[in-house]
């Protein structure tokens, strides 16, 4: 018994003592695997990101062309990816009449002023015109501008009704304005007072103050007042007309109230026919609006049947040479977020593992949050590069996540200020 409580300690006390290259080299390896360890945490940063939706557009947006109508494409006059000037026609619709002999004449009556009548009656295209559905009001132009010719042989206007005819056509221009100027103020009115509804609505479930009320409901009583003193400036405008007309009447011979009236109605004929091409251009022509590249929708192709409205094909711009990155952070992230800081920009339509990711720089941070506590950022990115080396076609707005880099502590740190954290 005694010599198996012997053997035993015998055991316990071999057993209880480490064998001796590890008390030689233990503490060693363990000061190296210390050292490296804090070598390693004081050299590598991890940094501090906040990240946020981002919608990415171009300097000069893309441009996305309609179609004007629903019809057939008659005649396609450029190739997919040609480069374009502003203005080139690019899509003929399938119409009456020549678009060559209509688009002439639109640009020699866009020389023309609308209302002098001298310069018109002088107005005579050089080539037979095929004008389809525009012929009529062509042929009832041609007959006011004879019967113009023939009257103003005859008498000489005085210059008193002249003075007073130019009178009439300024305020009817103005009136004009004015009335489309109601229409608009009209149309704003109800549109404030739908806001003004919706936002009483939702104050009475509280996602909006009273005060975004006032603000509307001021905006209505100045639109209101606006309106007021556009009728009234209307009205006065049109007794100006009335009493001009007056005076003409009195004023001018019958000879004279005769070249009047033919030069009137010289002017309204052009003007009738200078609306109607240009409705048949507008309907029927598609230009390009700015220069650069077209691309052409799949389905595009001449004799081709296109609903209104459908996009024909994309007008790259030649300015588009950066994109601009928007998004909205917290209130409390917001505080971290300073002009150049990085920001690392994966896009939604082309996959991280695939394409990699777009880099860019913080160029503005609003002061002020929006409604919903939101602050505004606004990002560039100066390349269409990905870090995977591929190129992003500037041809539509993208969407994705963007992670902006606020502070680069190395991992050492952030340990020190945890533990510094736990005796504060």
């Amino acid at each position: 018994m005694d010599g198996n409580n012997l053997r035993s300690e015998e055991v316990q006390e071999v057993l209880g003592t480490p064998p001796g290259w590890i008390v030689r080299y233990g503490t060693a390896l363990a000061l190296v695997f210390l050292t490296l360890f804090i070598v390693a945490s004081a050299n590598y940063q991890y940094p501090d990101t906040v990240e946020e939706d981002i919608t990415i557009t171009f300097s000069e947006p893309p441009r996305t062309l309609v179609a004007p109508k629903s019809g057939r494409v008659s005649d396609i006059l450029v190739r997919n990816n040609d480069r374009v000037t502003k203005g080139q026609l690019l899509i003929v619709f399938e119409e009456t009449g020549s678009y060559n002999h209509i688009s002439h004449l639109q640009d020699l009556m866009a020389e023309i002023p609308n209302e002098n009548d001298s310069i018109i009656a002088t107005f005579s295209p050089t080539m037979n015109l095929d004008l389809g559905e525009i012929e009529e009001d062509y042929l009832n132009f041609l007959e006011k501008k004879n019967k113009y010719g023939r009257e103003n042989e005859q008498l000489e206007v005085r210059r008193s009704v002249n003075s007073y005819s130019a009178q009439i056509r300024a305020l009817q221009k103005s009136i004009d304005f004015l009335t489309n100027r109601k229409a608009i103020i009209v149309r704003q009115i109800n549109d404030a007072l739908k806001r003004e509804n919706e936002l009483r609505r939702k104050v009475q479930e509280r996602e909006a103050s009273q005060s975004e009320v006032n603000i509307v409901t001021s905006e209505i009583r100045q639109l209101r007042s606006e309106l007021q003193e556009t009728e009234e400036n209307i009205s006065r405008k049109k007794y100006d007309v009335e009493a001009l007309r007056s005076r003409i009447s009195v004023t001018q011979i019958d000879g004279n109230n005769t070249r009047l009236n033919s030069a009137d109605e010289l002017i309204s004929s052009f003007i009738q026919l200078k609306v109607r091409v240009d409705q048949w251009v507008e309907n029927n022509m598609v230009y390009a609006p700015v220069e650069g590249k077209v691309e052409f929708n799949e389905l595009l192709s001449e004799q081709q049947f296109m609903r209104k409205d459908v996009p024909l094909m994309v007008v790259i711009p030649a300015q588009s040479q950066f994109m601009k990155g928007r998004m909205k952070v917290g209130i409390k992230d917001g505080g971290f977020v300073k002009p150049t800081q990085e920001v690392i920009i994966r896009l939604d339509k082309f996959p991280f593992k695939t394409y990699g990711a777009l880099k860019g720089r913080v160029t503005y941070k609003a002061t002020v949050p929006d409604s919903k506590d939101k602050i505004l950022v606004e990002i560039l990115l100066t390349s269409f590069e990905t870090t995977r080396g591929k190129t992003i076609e500037a041809n539509e707005v993208l969407t994705g996540r963007a992670r902006i880099i606020t502070e680069k502590r190395t991992l050492l740190l952030r340990i020190f200020n945890s533990i510094r954290s736990l005796f504060a």
